[in-house]
């Protein structure tokens, strides 16, 4: 790749591609705002010469979003000073950014499709103790992107720590160039990767879509129970040669949805190591390129379905801490195709070699499953009374074997509840048909709360939550003396901690 030879002491401005972004965001803005406007205009107009006045505003309009986008441009400047990261910006009022080096989190890359045709990425940087989660810088030349981010990180790794910084913190940011492979994925893994998903997602599309449907023929002022017999007439009625024929049809789509969603989200997926931090690169259509610093990470977790557990393989989520202004976080850790091996691997980068085992595990109350399955029966048992009503016995004989089916998973739910803590970290287990384990260390607790519902206080019971920055995990249905003795045991553990959550 071509080296920039930019210092970035001057004001530099963005790529003249960036024009384009910043009149796509405010068209974006525009119409998010003002569409039902928009909608009522052209549906309520009448005549010609109506239109034409709309069409002058909407003119005008674009006009006006074309000039200030375009003084927007020549009036956003970046430059690195000796110590920070400086932004300035605005129209009609000027609006300066300083960012020192340290509250530097990470420098992401983010390329949309016309991102990759323009050779040209937006830079995204995270930072600690902002009220915003990240500095945006629309569009700049890759390679004069690559060498910003060269620059800060390595003034970041070199820049002095605040006094008041706690050892384990500044360790964090020593410099180094090695860069560990944990995973990659090509096309043939990919295609593989999307046959393990979830492939019942684009039911709950159809559901959606059937959704809309009943509200749109409720706008238009059709009978809502016209539009329900009108269903039961074409859904309930059909014979079983019918769907038959449809299921064989909709299950290839199915897979083929899941196929090419995990393609076009992690084409060519490199997972790294370096340093301190985790680092992907991945995307089709939109290419991404993102880091997770290690203080950052708040939770680590790891699941498997039940076509993933056949051959093995997992998915990985990494939780990090909401920014300042308490907006959650994209979770964009999400990657598949991982071995146990290289779970184990990503736990001892993060972690430690050889920490994150735990000895004993424990399971939850029995109640957690009998109180679901009394609520499950209820419901169920209603619906029911009202299929015997309305629908032909194979509706109610359906219906009846997915209550015995939904029991099932609760069942199976409260089979894989687990947990254990350590003497560094908290493990909680769960799943259904799958599972889901999460992992975090004890300092990253903020918070702890013990909550009963007035079916667990008969019972003598409790649900113990632990509060991290990235969200909270329930350990539910166990004993309020062990809820108590645990909620003891880690705030005593977070109190004599010396290290930092961030």
């Amino acid at each position: 790749m071509k080296k920039s030879n930019i210092s970035f002491i001057e004001n530099q401005l963005q790529s003249k591609w960036a024009i384009i972004f910043i009149v796509l965001r405010f068209l974006q803005k525009l119409i998010v705002q003002l569409w039902p406007i928009f909608l009522a205009l052209f549906l309520g107009g009448s005549g010609r010469s109506g239109f034409e006045k709309y069409e002058i505003i909407g003119a005008s309009v674009g006009i006006f979003g074309m000039f200030t986008s375009i003084v927007a441009y020549f009036r956003y400047f970046y430059r690195v000073s000796h110590d920070e990261l400086i932004i300035e910006k605005g129209i009609f009022k000027k609006i300066r950014l300083n960012l020192p080096f340290e509250r530097i989190q990470s420098i992401n890359f983010h390329q949309n499709f016309l991102h990759q045709i323009l050779n040209v990425t937006a830079v995204e940087i995270e930072s600690a103790g902002s009220e915003q989660k990240e500095l945006k810088i629309d569009a700049l030349r890759i390679e004069v992107a690559e060498e910003l981010r060269k620059i800060l990180l390595e003034k970041k790794a070199s820049h002095r720590q605040p006094s008041n910084t706690l050892i384990y913190e500044t360790e964090e940011f020593r410099p180094t160039t090695e860069k560990i492979n944990i995973l990659d994925l090509n096309l043939p893994q990919l295609i593989k990767v999307g046959l393990l998903q979830n492939h019942l997602k684009p039911i709950g599309l159809l559901f959606s879509l059937g959704g809309s449907a009943f509200a749109y023929g409720y706008t238009i002022g059709m009978d809502p129970m016209e539009i329900i017999n009108y269903a039961r007439r074409n859904l309930f009625n059909l014979n079983f040669d019918e769907y038959a024929l449809w299921i064989p049809l909709f299950i290839p789509l199915m897979i083929l949805y899941s196929i090419v969603t995990t393609i076009l989200r992690h084409y060519n997926l490199n997972f790294s190591r370096s340093g301190q931090r985790f680092h992907v690169v991945q995307g089709l259509i939109n290419k991404q390129q993102f880091s997770a610093l290690d203080r950052k990470i708040q939770i680590m977790s790891w699941s498997q379905n039940p076509l993933e557990r056949l051959i093995g393989l997992f998915r990985i989520y990494f939780q990090q801490a909401r920014s300042g202004n308490g907006k959650e976080e994209k979770m964009r850790f999400d990657i598949p195709g991982l071995s146990h091996s290289d779970i184990d691997e990503v736990k001892n980068h993060w972690l430690g070699l050889g920490r994150g085992n735990f000895e004993n595990k424990f399971g939850v109350s029995i109640h957690f499953f009998k109180r679901s399955a009394i609520y499950q029966c209820l419901f169920y048992g209603l619906i029911l009374v009202l299929l015997i009503y309305f629908c032909p016995l194979r509706w109610i004989i359906l219906w009846v074997i997915w209550w015995s089916f939904s029991l099932f998973l609760t069942w199976q739910e409260y089979k894989k509840k687990r947990f254990a803590i350590n003497a560094n970290e908290v493990y909680v287990g769960g799943g259904r048909l799958g599972f889901k384990n999460s992992i975090f260390p004890v300092h990253k607790i903020q918070n702890i709360r013990i909550n009963q519902n007035p079916y667990q206080w008969r019972r003598g019971l409790g649900s113990l939550i632990l509060y991290t920055s990235a969200g909270r995990v329930k350990i539910p249905y166990i004993k309020i003396e062990k809820a108590e003795e645990l909620m003891d045991l880690l705030i005593y553990k977070v109190e004599r901690s010396k290290k930092s959550w961030m």
